[in-house]
This record gives structure tokens, sequence and C-alpha cells, in this order.
């Protein structure tokens, strides 16, 4: 295979702490050469053309979507969630295990596997089930499926919260040096709400949830945490309270992170006036000072990472009432443009969010990536800060259309995706 050449392009790597123009050689599967521009010379290369002002970063690797494949591929199937990946300019996802069967067993692990790399697309990464069935009972056989290739363990959308399994899971998973990810969340308070708990969800009749559900089980879990030593995550962050509880065991030392997704850093619920079903998503849309925070929090370093949380929804089942419909929002082909909203808007750096997009993720997942350097993986992306374009759900490459930022113009968008050197959108 002839190398290609990105020739005085932009570079922006987190990892590396840079943002400048360099020339970047692409061999077969990896980075051969990254180096000042017009300084790489007598090589067999094909010199790729791009937009003056294009820049190349590493591919996002997104640490939460899920798969409705198998079960239920009339809502969304392998292949179209991949093509939704690479558009976003996600060259690794991560598929929650919550599919039809569970992914609870490692032969399932190695189907999802096998059938993903046959289209030579983005790379496909899964969690295993932390509880047989997810159904909080008992815990699989986490060994197998860390043998099979999992890179954690979650129940999906439920959380782990039977505190004997918990102690479990962080104890065997930290054996397997694999985080266990949370859904925040107490049951009991939660089922039956549409809305957080507010003067807003009053107003409209909508059943809400306190919002402090989320940090009284992050709590408990960093007990557990500290009894174990266990590697642990909490996705989609959304309330100060929960912010709140990171932060105090952060500074007691243990190992912890967590990751926000963009409706809860641009989305808050007085989106709900209206009864919009796209707008119904769990965790609920929260309170503006809880968003305020999520902001601040990303500026800060509390939060470690940004999630696509990508969840299709058939149809039929967003034209439901409010209270009937599903939870859920597409995100993957979203991902990048409503993070660099935040960078529009000065909240933060450049360079923050392209951290939070990759090394950011891949450092949770202790996976080997997110730099553009010799010898990495080239997966990459090539992008245009300034291209705008408008949110549609009918135009993304998913078999669903439920997104929450339907009709938001957004700026900046993905010109070119490659994984392991090769072009996939």
């Amino acid at each position: 295979m002839r190398k290609l050449l990105f020739q005085n392009i932009r570079v922006i790597d987190s990892n590396a702490s840079s943002d400048t123009f360099k020339d970047v050689l692409v061999g077969e599967k990896n980075f051969v050469g990254v180096d000042k521009p017009f300084s790489i010379k007598n090589s067999n290369f094909q010199i790729v053309e791009h937009p003056k002002n294009s820049i190349l970063m590493p591919g996002i690797v997104d640490l939460r979507a899920e798969s409705k494949d198998p079960g239920e591929t009339h809502t969304d199937n392998l292949e179209t969630l991949l093509r939704s990946a690479a558009k976003g300019g996600v060259t690794s996802l991560v598929c929650l295990p919550n599919t039809s069967p569970i992914i609870d067993e490692s032969s399932i692990v190695h189907s999802l596997a096998k059938r993903s790399e046959s289209f030579n697309l983005s790379k496909l990464l899964i969690y295993g089930a932390a509880s047989i069935g997810l159904e909080d009972e008992k815990m699989s056989e986490l060994g197998l499926l860390a043998k099979a290739g999992v890179v954690g363990f979650t129940n999906a959308h439920k959380p782990i919260y039977n505190p004997l399994l918990m102690r479990r899971v962080l104890s065997y998973s930290q054996m397997l040096n694999l985080p266990v990810i949370q859904h925040a969340d107490i049951p009991e308070l939660s089922s039956d709400t549409e809305a957080t708990e507010s003067e807003i969800s009053t107003r409209l009749g909508l059943r809400g949830v306190p919002s402090i559900t989320e940090a009284m089980l992050i709590e408990r879990d960093l007990q557990l945490v500290k009894l174990t030593g266990g590697k642990y995550h909490v996705s989609h962050i959304s309330t100060k309270e929960g912010l709140s509880a990171i932060e105090k065991g952060k500074n007691d030392g243990c190992n912890i992170s967590c990751d926000t997704s963009p409706p809860y850093m641009i989305l808050n619920d007085f989106s709900l006036i209206n009864y919009d079903t796209r707008f119904k998503l769990s965790p609920p849309l929260r309170s503006e000072e809880d968003r305020l925070s999520i902001v601040e929090a990303l500026s800060n370093g509390l939060i470690d990472a940004i999630s696509s949380d990508h969840s299709p929804q058939n149809r039929d089942t967003k034209l439901l009432t409010f209270a009937q419909s599903k939870s859920g929002s597409l995100g993957l082909e979203t991902l990048l443009s409503s993070t660099l909203s935040l960078v529009n808007s000065k909240n933060i750096s450049l360079k923050r969010a392209v951290e939070l997009l990759t090394s950011g993720p891949s450092s949770i997942l202790n996976l080997n990536g997110s730099k553009i350097s010799k010898g990495f993986p080239a997966d990459f992306i090539i992008i245009d800060l300034n291209k705008s374009w408008v949110a549609k759900g009918e135009e993304m490459l998913s078999l669903s259309s439920n997104s929450c930022f339907e009709n938001f113009p957004m700026q900046g968008t993905v010109l070119s995706c490659w994984k392991d050197g090769r072009k996939i959108y």
C-alpha cells in the first residue's frame, strides 16, 4: 500500500499538547511519520488534498452507544450504527450490553465483535453485563467476558443497585483491570417518572424524580470503591449534586471517573414545555443550574469525557404520549458539533474539547490510541470548524430519527474519518 501524506495540515492532539501545522504520513495501519511542514520527502507517498482551514485530530472514542442489533434491527442495525459513528468522526465506540440476547456470555461478545469487523467501519468495543440478564441479582462470568474482549461491565440503562453485587463486581473487575460503568439512579424514586422534579415538571403535570438520586447512588458506591479498590466510572452525569459526589471521591483518592453527554451541557428541562418526546431522556433533562454546573465541570477537568449516549428509538415509540414514550436520543452524528458549541461559546478551549472526546475516554478504557504520533494507530478525522449545518434526524444514517437536537443549527463538521489508515467516511 502506498503511504498517504497530509502535508502542512493543522494538527490538534491533546495527548501531545500540540496545536500546530505538520506533515502527517499514514502507513498501512499506523502513523509512520509526523514532522514539521514540508519536511517529509523521499518516500513512496501520495499527497492527500485537504481544505486549507481543515484540522487533523485523533478519532473520537465514544464511551456509550446503544446497539439495537441483535434484537431490534427494525430500529437500527449494526451497519447503520457503525456508519453513523464514522460519519460523526467516531473511530471507536462501546456498545451497551442491553441487546437481545443480553451480552452476559462470551459467545455473544465473539459473535457481535466478528460481525462488526466484517463491515470494515468504526471499531465496535463491547461492555459485558455486570449481572446475568441485567437483573441485578447474580454476577455474570466477568472473567470469561474479559477473556472474550469486553472493555468494562455495566447494567446499561439500569443501575448496579444491589450492594452485594456491586461489591463483588468492583472486586472482580479490579483484578481484571477493567472499569465498572454505573448509571447512577435510585429505582424506587425514579420509576414511573418523566422529568426532573422541579417547578417546570409541576406546571407541566409530569411526574418528577428528585435530582439527588444521582448523588445518592454515587455516594454509596464510593464507599464500596474504597473497600475494593475497583475502577469506577459514572456515565452521563447530569446534576450538581452528582458532580459534588464525584469531586469528593476524587479528592479522597478513589479510582473514579465520569462522563457527561451533550444534552446535559446544552439543554435544560425548559425544553419539555411543549411535551416533545424527543427531549425525553434518561437521565431526564435537568435544571439550568445543573446545566451550568456541568459546563463548569467540563472546563475545570472534573468531568473526564463526553459520550454520545446514542440511543435509537423506533419512531412509533416516540409518537406516543410523553408518559408512554421511550427515553433516548440519537447522538453519534451530533457529538462533535455539540461539543464544539462549548468552544464557540468560549466555555472550553478547542484542545480541551479534543481531550474530552479522544484521550479522556481512551484513558478510562486503557486504550492505546488517540495520539497523532509515529507508531500509533492511524485513527483520525479531518474536520472543518466553520462549516455549519442543521441537525435533522431524518437525514442521519440511523434507521431511527429521534434527535433531541432536531433543527438545531450546528457549526463544525467531519470532512473525513480514517480507521487504521483507511478512509471509512
